[in-house]
């Protein structure tokens, strides 16, 4: 967003003229207008600040799980297709304590970030993954298979292909925007990223 010049008067009349402010950057502050000299002319506008999100708008927001579609396919017996689709609740139980963990994820600077908190922690955690652009989606590839995240109906969608030795498993998972503030009112403000 560009901002209004300030109020100047007429360099004849020798006083001082208010510099333009500077165009803000993607997501920058604007930068501050240059000083006027004594009866002369303003200086130029400050430069535009830079960083912010470059994510396309349609993928920028908090997303949280909300249902996930798991198909399992066998190549030994391909017509024996499994097919379930299961309801994600709000925080699900950590596989090493029990604790129930409230999970948020977002796609930011071509980085898919998840934001965890456990039930009784002082701090939440937040991870990053590389992202690939690819026209209108965002691919990952990992140890855990490979993501391609899309937007169906203003949802994002998760269309994941993950190996188990000879089978293979595809799961189609959808996330609601989050509307909210985030944090959440009731996580802590103390973020712990992790490599």
């Amino acid at each position: 967003m560009t901002l209004l010049a300030g109020c100047s008067n007429d360099k004849k009349s020798g006083a001082n003229n208010a510099g333009a402010s500077g165009s803000a950057g993607s997501g920058g502050n604007a930068g501050n207008g240059g000083s006027a000299g004594t009866g002369g002319a303003a200086g130029n506008g400050g430069n535009g600040g830079g960083g912010g999100n470059t994510t396309p708008a349609a993928f920028q927001g908090i997303w949280k799980q909300q249902s996930a579609e798991i198909i399992i396919i066998d190549p030994a017996n391909p017509g024996a297709i499994r097919s379930e689709t299961v309801t994600i609740p709000p925080t699900i139980a950590a596989p090493n304590d029990g604790r129930q963990v409230d999970i948020y994820q977002e796609i930011h600077n071509d980085a898919w970030v998840t934001y965890a908190h456990y039930a009784g922690d002082s701090v939440y955690f937040k991870t990053r993954q590389p992202l690939t652009k690819a026209e209108e989606a965002y691919v990952a590839y990992g140890e855990d298979g490979t993501h391609m995240y899309q937007i169906e109906d203003g949802n994002l969608v998760d269309n994941a292909t993950v190996p188990f030795g000879s089978v293979q498993t595809t799961s189609v998972i959808t996330f609601a925007k989050h509307p909210g503030a985030f944090p959440p009112s009731s996580w802590p403000q103390q973020a712990v990223e992790l490599p």
